[in-house]
């Protein structure tokens, strides 16, 4: 396998290699006035609360933004790239993107940022970068970030819009991280190492919302 693979990283992220998720299209190599993947570079902002993301509709909620910087093999800036991203699971988690993939253009210098809007679900996630040259159709993975932490109001992760983000499911899954249980870093919203009433309060602000970037 070749192509646009592995990015350098912002904030020292390890970039992982990884294959097409879902049958985009593998461009072989870098060249010129296109992303290289040995020069690019990717980060996502940090969490506000230190262990983990933190997803919610209302209230205390972390919104992360997927910064980039693309060049080509020479170093050169590449523009007019539209970056969009897909957010994959890792192990045993679960992960739900609200209103699609949000999108960016690079710009003059080839930077950007993309925000991830809501997304729900617990657990960790991968976050791969894929690219899409303005005038074109041809979609290709540009990039790889991995191993996010994270947690949301909607922990059974329906990411469904005609029913709040929060409910007597997502209460339940919430409550599985409650003593005299195991600790759960998924139900710990103020990530303080305990599961109290303050991470009930922040699960509750998902109650009236439904699903919404």
């Amino acid at each position: 396998m070749n192509g646009l693979r592995l990015s350098s990283f912002l904030l020292g992220l390890v970039a992982v290699a990884s294959c097409p998720s879902d049958g985009r299209a593998d461009v072989g190599g870098c060249q010129s006035g296109a992303p290289c993947y040995l020069r690019c570079e990717y980060a996502l902002t940090p969490p506000v609360g230190g262990c983990q993301y933190r997803f919610a509709p209302a209230g205390a909620a972390d919104h992360p933004l997927l910064q980039f910087h693309l060049v080509d093999d020479f170093d050169v800036p590449v523009p007019g790239w539209i970056v969009e991203f897909e957010l994959v699971p890792v192990g045993g988690s679960l992960v739900c993107q609200c209103a699609g993939s949000p999108s960016a253009i690079s710009d003059a210098g080839g930077n950007g940022e993309v925000s991830l809007g809501y997304v729900g679900g617990k657990g960790e996630f991968d976050l791969v970068v894929y690219g899409t040259e303005v005038g074109t159709t041809q979609t290709f993975e540009i990039g790889f970030l991995s191993g996010f932490q994270f947690t949301s109001v909607d922990q059974n992760a329906t990411c469904d819009p005609l029913e709040p983000a929060t409910t007597i499911l997502d209460l339940g899954v919430w409550a599985q991280g409650l003593p005299p249980q195991p600790y759960a870093r998924t139900s710990d919203f103020n990530c303080d190492g305990t599961v109290n009433i303050i991470d009930l309060g922040a699960i509750a602000a998902g109650l009236n919302h439904g699903c919404t970037p």
